[in-house]
Protein backbone atom coordinates (compact mmCIF):
# COMPACT_ATOMS: atom_id res chain seq x y z
CA UNK A 1 0.00 0.00 0.00
CA UNK A 2 1.54 3.04 -1.06
CA UNK A 3 1.83 5.67 1.73
CA UNK A 4 1.58 8.68 -1.28
CA UNK A 5 -2.23 10.03 -1.47
CA UNK A 6 -4.05 11.57 -4.32
CA UNK A 7 -6.74 14.07 -2.61
CA UNK A 8 -9.80 13.90 -4.68
CA UNK A 9 -12.69 16.30 -4.28
CA UNK A 10 -16.92 14.65 -3.30
CA UNK A 11 -19.04 16.80 -2.53
CA UNK A 12 -18.50 18.80 0.50
CA UNK A 13 -15.59 16.50 1.59
CA UNK A 14 -11.82 15.62 0.31
CA UNK A 15 -11.05 12.19 0.73
CA UNK A 16 -7.30 10.59 0.12
CA UNK A 17 -7.11 8.01 -2.09
CA UNK A 18 -4.25 5.78 -2.24
CA UNK A 19 -3.04 4.01 -5.01
CA UNK A 20 -2.65 0.69 -5.15
CA UNK A 21 0.03 -1.54 -6.80
CA UNK A 22 -2.83 -4.38 -7.60
CA UNK A 23 -6.32 -2.99 -7.06
CA UNK A 24 -5.22 0.86 -8.55
CA UNK A 25 -6.23 2.37 -5.62
CA UNK A 26 -7.90 1.98 -1.83
CA UNK A 27 -9.57 3.45 0.66
CA UNK A 28 -9.90 3.60 4.48
CA UNK A 29 -12.99 2.33 6.13
CA UNK A 30 -13.53 5.64 7.73
CA UNK A 31 -13.07 7.61 4.48
CA UNK A 32 -15.61 5.18 2.88
CA UNK A 33 -17.62 5.64 5.95
CA UNK A 34 -17.66 9.44 4.93
CA UNK A 35 -18.17 9.07 1.63
CA UNK A 36 -21.58 6.63 2.18
CA UNK A 37 -22.38 9.10 5.03
CA UNK A 38 -22.41 6.60 7.44
CA UNK A 39 -20.78 5.35 10.38
CA UNK A 40 -17.67 3.49 10.51
CA UNK A 41 -19.68 0.79 12.09
CA UNK A 42 -21.76 0.41 9.80
CA UNK A 43 -18.96 -0.46 7.32
CA UNK A 44 -17.46 -3.21 9.73
CA UNK A 45 -21.12 -4.52 10.15
CA UNK A 46 -21.98 -4.80 6.56
CA UNK A 47 -17.98 -6.76 6.18
CA UNK A 48 -19.04 -9.26 8.81
CA UNK A 49 -22.95 -9.35 7.67
CA UNK A 50 -22.07 -9.58 3.89
CA UNK A 51 -18.82 -11.49 3.99
CA UNK A 52 -19.37 -14.20 1.34
CA UNK A 53 -19.73 -11.18 -1.13
CA UNK A 54 -17.56 -9.01 0.55
CA UNK A 55 -13.99 -10.83 -0.38
CA UNK A 56 -10.53 -10.54 0.95
CA UNK A 57 -8.26 -9.58 -1.19
CA UNK A 58 -10.61 -8.48 -4.36
CA UNK A 59 -13.12 -5.92 -2.40
CA UNK A 60 -10.75 -5.05 0.53
CA UNK A 61 -7.69 -5.70 1.69
CA UNK A 62 -6.04 -5.84 5.74
CA UNK A 63 -2.70 -4.35 6.36
CA UNK A 64 -0.99 -4.82 9.70
CA UNK A 65 -0.65 -1.58 11.52
CA UNK A 66 1.49 -1.76 14.41
CA UNK A 67 0.98 0.88 15.54
CA UNK A 68 -2.88 -0.12 17.02
CA UNK A 69 -4.14 -2.18 19.65
CA UNK A 70 -3.00 -5.85 19.46
CA UNK A 71 -1.52 -4.87 16.37
CA UNK A 72 -5.08 -4.81 15.03
CA UNK A 73 -4.88 -4.48 10.80
CA UNK A 74 -6.33 -1.64 8.99
CA UNK A 75 -8.96 -2.36 5.98
CA UNK A 76 -8.32 -0.53 2.93
CA UNK A 77 -11.45 -1.04 0.24
CA UNK A 78 -11.07 -1.12 -3.71
CA UNK A 79 -12.62 0.23 -5.67
CA UNK A 80 -14.83 -2.66 -6.40
CA UNK A 81 -15.44 -3.12 -2.88
CA UNK A 82 -16.26 0.84 -2.60
CA UNK A 83 -18.93 0.20 -5.53
CA UNK A 84 -19.89 -3.54 -3.82
CA UNK A 85 -20.77 -1.60 -0.46
CA UNK A 86 -23.10 0.72 -2.19
CA UNK A 87 -25.55 -2.16 -3.11
CA UNK A 88 -26.44 -2.75 0.59
CA UNK A 89 -26.49 1.15 1.93
CA UNK A 90 -29.46 2.91 0.79
CA UNK A 91 -29.65 6.43 0.31
CA UNK A 92 -29.32 9.47 -2.26
CA UNK A 93 -26.11 10.23 -0.89
CA UNK A 94 -25.18 6.61 -1.40
CA UNK A 95 -26.01 6.20 -4.66
CA UNK A 96 -24.17 9.77 -5.76
CA UNK A 97 -21.08 8.30 -4.03
CA UNK A 98 -21.58 5.02 -5.60
CA UNK A 99 -21.51 6.69 -8.64
CA UNK A 100 -18.60 8.65 -7.78
CA UNK A 101 -16.79 5.49 -7.00
CA UNK A 102 -17.11 4.22 -10.40
CA UNK A 103 -16.47 7.13 -12.39
CA UNK A 104 -13.20 7.71 -9.98
CA UNK A 105 -11.95 4.20 -11.23
CA UNK A 106 -11.62 6.07 -15.15
CA UNK A 107 -9.80 8.77 -13.03
CA UNK A 108 -7.43 7.11 -11.43
CA UNK A 109 -6.12 5.24 -13.72
CA UNK A 110 -5.81 8.00 -16.36
CA UNK A 111 -4.18 9.63 -13.48
CA UNK A 112 -1.67 7.44 -12.22
CA UNK A 113 1.11 5.57 -14.18
CA UNK A 114 0.75 2.24 -15.35
CA UNK A 115 2.03 -0.24 -13.44
CA UNK A 116 4.34 -3.04 -14.75
CA UNK A 117 2.85 -5.89 -16.66
CA UNK A 118 4.20 -9.84 -16.41
CA UNK A 119 5.20 -11.13 -19.53
CA UNK A 120 4.88 -14.67 -20.15
CA UNK A 121 7.88 -16.25 -21.17
CA UNK A 122 6.79 -19.75 -23.08
CA UNK A 123 3.13 -20.39 -24.88
CA UNK A 124 1.90 -22.48 -21.99
CA UNK A 125 2.81 -20.13 -19.50
CA UNK A 126 0.69 -17.53 -21.60
CA UNK A 127 -2.20 -20.27 -22.26
CA UNK A 128 -2.56 -20.33 -17.99
CA UNK A 129 -2.60 -16.86 -17.81
CA UNK A 130 -5.31 -16.44 -20.40
CA UNK A 131 -6.85 -19.40 -18.46
CA UNK A 132 -7.32 -17.62 -15.48
CA UNK A 133 -8.15 -14.08 -16.44
CA UNK A 134 -10.96 -15.98 -18.33
CA UNK A 135 -12.19 -17.40 -15.38
CA UNK A 136 -11.72 -14.59 -12.97
CA UNK A 137 -14.04 -12.39 -15.30
CA UNK A 138 -16.54 -15.77 -15.65
CA UNK A 139 -16.31 -15.12 -11.05
CA UNK A 140 -16.95 -11.65 -11.18
CA UNK A 141 -20.17 -12.10 -13.48
CA UNK A 142 -21.63 -14.93 -11.36
CA UNK A 143 -21.07 -12.84 -7.97
CA UNK A 144 -22.72 -9.81 -9.66
CA UNK A 145 -25.18 -12.11 -11.22
CA UNK A 146 -26.82 -14.33 -7.82
CA UNK A 147 -26.48 -10.27 -5.95
CA UNK A 148 -28.78 -8.93 -8.23
CA UNK A 149 -32.10 -10.33 -6.85
CA UNK A 150 -31.06 -9.48 -3.12
CA UNK A 151 -30.09 -5.83 -4.56
CA UNK A 152 -33.65 -5.17 -6.61
CA UNK A 153 -35.41 -6.50 -3.80
CA UNK A 154 -33.85 -4.22 -1.59
CA UNK A 155 -34.40 -1.19 -4.49
CA UNK A 156 -38.65 -2.41 -4.52
CA UNK A 157 -38.85 -2.49 -1.12
CA UNK A 158 -36.79 0.36 0.91
CA UNK A 159 -38.21 3.28 1.55
CA UNK A 160 -36.25 6.59 0.90
CA UNK A 161 -35.10 6.81 4.47
CA UNK A 162 -33.21 3.35 3.63
CA UNK A 163 -36.02 1.22 6.21
CA UNK A 164 -38.42 -1.05 5.88
CA UNK A 165 -42.29 -1.56 7.14
CA UNK A 166 -43.34 -4.84 9.27
CA UNK A 167 -45.19 -5.83 6.23
CA UNK A 168 -41.79 -5.67 3.70
CA UNK A 169 -39.64 -7.67 6.20
CA UNK A 170 -42.17 -10.59 6.21
CA UNK A 171 -42.18 -10.44 2.13
CA UNK A 172 -38.53 -10.37 2.46
CA UNK A 173 -37.90 -13.89 4.67
CA UNK A 174 -41.62 -15.34 3.09
CA UNK A 175 -43.96 -15.26 6.09
CA UNK A 176 -46.85 -13.11 6.91
CA UNK A 177 -46.84 -9.69 8.88
CA UNK A 178 -49.51 -11.23 11.53
CA UNK A 179 -46.67 -14.12 12.11
CA UNK A 180 -43.98 -11.98 12.47
CA UNK A 181 -45.26 -9.88 14.70
CA UNK A 182 -46.18 -13.15 17.18
CA UNK A 183 -41.96 -14.31 16.24
CA UNK A 184 -40.67 -10.92 17.38
CA UNK A 185 -43.30 -11.17 20.45
CA UNK A 186 -41.97 -14.28 21.41
CA UNK A 187 -38.46 -13.54 20.99
CA UNK A 188 -38.61 -10.30 23.18
CA UNK A 189 -37.60 -7.89 20.59
CA UNK A 190 -41.53 -6.64 20.48
CA UNK A 191 -44.04 -6.18 23.09
CA UNK A 192 -47.48 -5.47 22.50
CA UNK A 193 -49.08 -2.25 24.11
CA UNK A 194 -52.24 -0.02 23.66
CA UNK A 195 -52.93 -1.72 20.35
CA UNK A 196 -49.60 -1.17 18.91
CA UNK A 197 -46.25 -3.37 19.09
CA UNK A 198 -43.64 -1.62 20.27
CA UNK A 199 -39.66 -2.18 19.74
CA UNK A 200 -37.59 -3.14 23.62
CA UNK A 201 -35.40 -0.41 24.12
CA UNK A 202 -32.67 -2.34 23.96
CA UNK A 203 -32.73 -3.16 19.81
CA UNK A 204 -33.28 0.10 19.18
CA UNK A 205 -30.75 1.16 20.75
CA UNK A 206 -28.86 -1.39 18.91
CA UNK A 207 -30.26 0.09 15.70
CA UNK A 208 -32.39 -2.41 14.26
CA UNK A 209 -35.78 -0.13 14.53
CA UNK A 210 -36.99 3.42 14.23
CA UNK A 211 -40.43 4.91 15.91
CA UNK A 212 -42.34 7.67 13.48
CA UNK A 213 -44.89 8.81 15.13
CA UNK A 214 -48.26 9.08 12.87
CA UNK A 215 -51.27 10.85 13.23
CA UNK A 216 -54.76 9.86 11.90
CA UNK A 217 -58.07 11.15 11.78
CA UNK A 218 -60.84 9.10 14.47
CA UNK A 219 -63.88 11.02 14.31
CA UNK A 220 -62.59 14.49 13.65
CA UNK A 221 -59.66 14.30 16.14
CA UNK A 222 -56.27 13.88 15.12
CA UNK A 223 -55.18 11.21 16.98
CA UNK A 224 -51.10 10.07 17.25
CA UNK A 225 -49.30 6.22 17.01
CA UNK A 226 -46.41 4.48 16.50
CA UNK A 227 -45.66 3.31 13.11
CA UNK A 228 -42.53 0.90 13.70
CA UNK A 229 -39.83 0.99 10.63
CA UNK A 230 -36.85 -1.75 10.17
CA UNK A 231 -33.49 -0.73 9.12
CA UNK A 232 -31.04 -2.29 7.06
CA UNK A 233 -29.41 -4.03 9.79
CA UNK A 234 -32.53 -4.79 11.45
CA UNK A 235 -34.03 -6.96 8.78
CA UNK A 236 -30.60 -9.35 8.82
CA UNK A 237 -30.93 -9.45 12.26
CA UNK A 238 -34.23 -10.82 12.23
CA UNK A 239 -33.92 -12.85 8.95
CA UNK A 240 -30.88 -14.37 10.68
CA UNK A 241 -32.97 -15.22 14.28
CA UNK A 242 -35.52 -16.22 12.07
CA UNK A 243 -33.45 -18.63 9.60
CA UNK A 244 -31.69 -20.31 12.94
CA UNK A 245 -35.51 -20.65 14.18
CA UNK A 246 -36.38 -22.73 10.67
CA UNK A 247 -33.25 -24.69 10.64
CA UNK A 248 -33.97 -25.72 14.61
CA UNK A 249 -37.32 -27.21 13.97
CA UNK A 250 -35.96 -29.29 10.69
CA UNK A 251 -39.46 -30.41 9.24
CA UNK A 252 -41.88 -27.51 10.38
CA UNK A 253 -41.36 -23.90 9.54
CA UNK A 254 -41.30 -20.99 11.71
CA UNK A 255 -44.47 -19.99 10.90
CA UNK A 256 -45.61 -23.63 11.99
CA UNK A 257 -43.88 -23.40 15.29
CA UNK A 258 -46.08 -20.15 16.17
CA UNK A 259 -49.63 -21.60 15.53
CA UNK A 260 -49.76 -21.73 19.04
CA UNK A 261 -48.80 -17.93 19.53
CA UNK A 262 -52.09 -15.54 20.30
CA UNK A 263 -51.81 -13.15 17.46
Amino acid sequence: MSHLAMQLQFDDITLNVRPHAVHEWALTSAEVAVGYGVSAETIRYHKSTHSEELIEGKHFVSVRNPNAVRNQADTYWTKRGVVRLGFFIKSDRAKRFRDWAEDLVLKVTETLPPAPHYLPQTMPEALRMLAAEIEAKEQVELQLKAAKPKIEQYDRTMNAEGTFTIAQVAQQIGTGQNRLFAFLRAQRIVFYQREHNRPYQQYVDLGWFLVRQKSFDRGGVDTAYPQLFVTSKGLEAIRKKWDMLAASTLVQSPAASLTSTVL
